[in-house]
């Protein structure tokens, strides 16, 4: 049998209370104010106020909520029990570049996880920090959006109308390939600089797929996004690790695609896998 069910809502509200605290904040601190550079953070990424100051909020939230648990985040990295039953996993502000040049277009994540593998994730979700739209998912329970629940992802589409999102970013040669073919194969390439928030667009059906064709995104850059794809009914595929078996709480770098159907997969699959001339 499944977890009581009391426990997974329980695990969905607080996603949604906290996400929407970071929601508050930054539409309080946001804006140009915001995107003034500070520091770097553990990851080594610049970081900016508004990515601070939410943060902060989400930080606070959580210890609130899930006292004693293990936080991995962008900013500060790794916080409080590594004993701990409860992982949480935290992006406070995905995008913020976009969000420093008044580019309307980013987002705060978070998953929790009863225990470190992907499997162990109980719920997770996405806000939108410029519209305030929130998508949240739990274990066994679907997607929604602003509360609403959403229908399965519908398996047929056709391939080559696919509006895909891709990470342009090429930083290493032996990957230009990849992603030379991409723009090459796809009639509706989108690049709009929130991972998260572009492959939890695939989980509503706005976009088809997302690819990172890199192995470059940290687990908090994705994972809460990924697991709502597969909420959905989508299929997710790594490239570059087993996501069954990862360690979430370490140092990973993820190359993926996510898809609403198989038959997506295994077309953006081929287009990566493609040698070029």
């Amino acid at each position: 049998m499944g977890k009581p069910r009391e426990m997974r809502t329980n695990h969905r509200l607080i996603v949604r209370q906290i996400l929407q605290e970071a929601y508050r904040v930054a539409q309080e601190y946001g804006g140009a104010k915001g995107g003034r550079k500070v520091s770097r953070g553990a990851s080594g990424d610049i970081s900016t106020e508004l990515d601070l100051i939410v943060e902060r909020a989400i930080i606070a939230s959580i210890m609130e909520r899930i006292p004693d648990c293990l936080i991995v985040t962008e900013e500060s990295g790794v916080i409080g029990r590594k004993d701990s039953r409860f992982l949480v996993i935290v992006d406070p502000v995905d995008g913020s570049t976009n969000a420093s040049r008044g580019i309307p277009f980013y987002s705060s994540t978070l998953a929790i996880v009863e225990g470190r593998r992907f499997n162990d994730i109980t719920a997770a979700g996405v806000i939108d920090l410029v519209t305030g739209e929130l998508i949240d998912g739990e274990k066994y329970g679907g997607v929604e959006l602003n509360g609403r629940p959403l229908p399965r992802l519908q398996k047929e589409k056709t391939i080559h109308e696919a509006c895909v999102a891709i990470n342009g970013r090429i930083a290493d040669p032996k990957y230009r390939d990849a992603v030379a073919n991409l723009l090459t194969n796809l009639r509706y390439p989108r690049f709009l600089g929130s991972a998260a928030l572009e492959t939890a667009y695939v989980a509503l059906g706005r976009l088809d797929g997302y690819v990172e064709a890199l192995p470059r995104l940290r687990t908090f850059d994705c994972v809460p996004s990924l697991f709502l794809v597969k909420e959905a009914g989508g299929l997710v595929k790594t490239l570059n690790l087993d996501l069954a078996k990862a360690d979430l709480s370490e140092h990973l770098r993820l190359s993926y695609i996510a898809a609403r159907s198989p038959k997506i997969t295994e077309w953006l699959l081929s287009i990566v896998s493609k040698r070029g001339s």
